[in-house]
């Protein structure tokens, strides 16, 4: 029984610990892609579908919907960041609004559960 239960706890710790890592080398990508945009001044109309495709493979991945929740607030901070670089008087809300008109009324919807 003991033999089990430590078994069961093992599984556990590599599963937290693989959805660590992938949650880590999600924030990783979102950076790197954001860092790719601010450097070639893409489109957001080329960007925001990106962004989206980029931060649901994670979640077809098998990463916890929390934890997807969590990279879609990271890249809306980013977002916002670079909004707020070219104008500084934009707010946060302004910003998300319009990062959300370049994606397709599902994306917008699951978006919008992170606000």
């Amino acid at each position: 029984m003991f033999r089990k239960r430590a078994q069961r706890l093992a599984t556990l710790a590599q599963s937290a610990d693989a959805e660590a890592a992938l949650a880590r080398l999600g924030s990783i990508q979102i950076e790197d892609l954001f860092a790719y945009y601010h450097h070639n001044q893409l489109d957001d109309a080329e960007f925001i579908p990106l962004l989206d495709t980029l931060v649901e493979s994670f979640a077809h991945a098998g990463l916890s919907e929390m934890a997807v929740l969590e990279l879609r607030g990271h890249a809306c901070e980013l977002y916002h960041r670079c909004c707020q670089d070219a104008e500084p008087e934009s707010t946060f809300e302004a910003n998300m609004e319009g990062m959300f008109t370049y994606l397709p009324v599902p994306a917008r919807t699951r978006w919008r559960l992170w606000l």
